[in-house]
This record gives C-alpha cells, structure tokens and sequence, in this order.
C-alpha cells in the first residue's frame, strides 16, 4: 500500500470539509458574509487553528506514535486558548 505525505493528508482534509460544506451553501443559496475588517483575524486563525495543525500532526506522526500523537491533539485547545490570550490579551472581549 502506498504512502500520502502529510501535505498532501492535510489538503485532502482541507478539501473533504469544503465539499462537505459545499452543499449547505447551495441550498442556503446566501454567500458567505466575509468581513473585510475581521480578514487578518480570519486568517490568523486559519493558520494557527486550521492549517498548522493539519500539517503538523501527520508530520509528527512520523517520528512518534500514534497515541502519543492522539494525547497532543488533545491539547489543542488549551493551546488555542493559550494562543488567543497571548495574540489578543485579556482586555478584549476574553474573561
């Protein structure tokens, strides 16, 4: 059986969840409300959020196991929390 690499893991991850979401789109028939004032928001959080860890788990999962990798993706949302108080600091709109 042959291998994919992790960016190729990670787009086909990326893709699958577009598709998914593709058809709520459609039969919502409204486009997606983009505000062009949150887009370095958005955006920062696609790549700390989204892309990195798409990346960098499989990644990882080459040089450790596949519980070890399952225990550090469980904390990826103490980090997330982590990242968001140290981006954006307590005095905006986090208690």
């Amino acid at each position: 059986m042959r291998e994919i690499g992790p960016w190729l893991l990670a787009a086909l991850r990326v893709w699958i969840g577009a598709l998914c979401l593709l058809p709520v789109v459609l039969l919502t028939r409204r486009p997606p409300r983009l505000d062009a004032s949150r887009a370095r928001d958005l955006a920062f959080a696609a790549v700390v959020n989204f892309s990195l860890p798409y990346v960098l788990i499989p990644w990882g999962e080459l040089s450790i196991s596949t519980g070890q990798a399952s225990i550090l993706n469980a904390t990826l949302p103490f980090f997330t929390v982590l990242v968001g108080l140290l981006a954006w600091g307590r005095g905006r709109g986090l208690s």
